[in-house]
């Protein structure tokens, strides 16, 4: 059966900006950890250090966005932001344990920090943890309900649950909130697949690919509901489309065979 793939973290959080569920990541704690009000050099000062690791982890160099993160814990250890953001460097490093510690941090220091609540999801899933993860996407949906990131990740976590129709009324959500994002059509196509709806997968698919005439990954999923339906043409046609725009070569002769396989089944 298709595999299902799991979403870059890096693009979900810049999405998560654009769509309403990130508006912390600029917002500095008041208190320092003594508890007193901090002066507004320290304030300046943590800000400068959260500014730059911010900077530094967008060009990917992410062990010396921690160092400054750091320093902005160090000058105040109460800035929910400085936490947040350290947890998504250690994510991107695969250090998932180290984020979720941060995110807990962050998620005590501000009980609203709904992009907390997601990123943490997003850590947990990444070690399987999916359950916790829909947890976790669930309270950043009840703090802001049209966050579009935290329904698509969650889409995801119920997806590896085997939860399909779950996923597929979170991937409605997704798209009645951005209905030009390529991506939700995709994945909704896929639970549809793994429900037999095979007309519906279809309708997904050609809807992504009209979105993304040269998203490879849809029409390597078209080819083989083609297969599905018996629609042999249709089905080689669509996965020599994605050939041709460089679907992943590493699962290439998977997808090969397993198209051959579905082709050949009896009806």
């Amino acid at each position: 059966m298709t595999k299902l793939l799991m979403v870059a973290v890096v693009s979900l959080v810049a999405l998560a900006a654009a769509c309403g569920g990130g508006g912390q990541t600029t917002r500095v704690a008041s208190e320092s950890a003594s508890g007193l009000v901090s002066g507004p050099n320290d304030e300046a000062q943590a800000t400068a250090h959260l500014q730059a690791g911010t900077t530094l982890a967008g060009q990917g160099l992410l062990e010396e966005a921690i160092v400054e993160y750091d320093q902005a814990i160090l000058l105040d250890s109460r800035n929910a932001t400085a936490y947040s953001n350290r947890g998504l460097a250690f994510h991107n490093l695969g250090k998932y344990q180290r984020a979720i510690d941060d995110y807990d941090e962050a998620i005590h220091l501000d009980p609203e920090y709904a992009l907390a609540y997601s990123n943490r999801g997003n850590s947990y899933s990444a070690q399987g943890q999916h359950q916790r993860g829909v947890d976790d996407y669930t309270e950043a949906i009840g703090i802001s309900p049209q966050y579009s990131v935290a329904h698509y990740n969650r889409g995801i976590a119920f997806q590896n649950l085997g939860l399909h129709q779950l996923a597929i009324l979170d991937y409605d959500e997704v798209i009645q909130l951005l209905p030009s994002y390529a991506d939700a059509y995709n994945k909704r196509g896929a639970s549809y697949k793994e429900l037999g709806q095979l007309e519906l997968a279809v309708n997904d698919y050609s809807e992504a690919i009209l979105l993304d005439s040269e998203n490879a990954l849809a029409f390597r999923n078209r080819a083989l509901v083609f297969a599905l339906l018996g629609q042999r043409q249709n089905a080689q046609e669509h996965l020599n489309f994605a050939v041709e725009l460089g679907f992943d070569s590493p699962s290439l002769k998977e997808d090969i065979e397993e198209l051959i396989e579905e082709l050949t089944r009896e009806r």
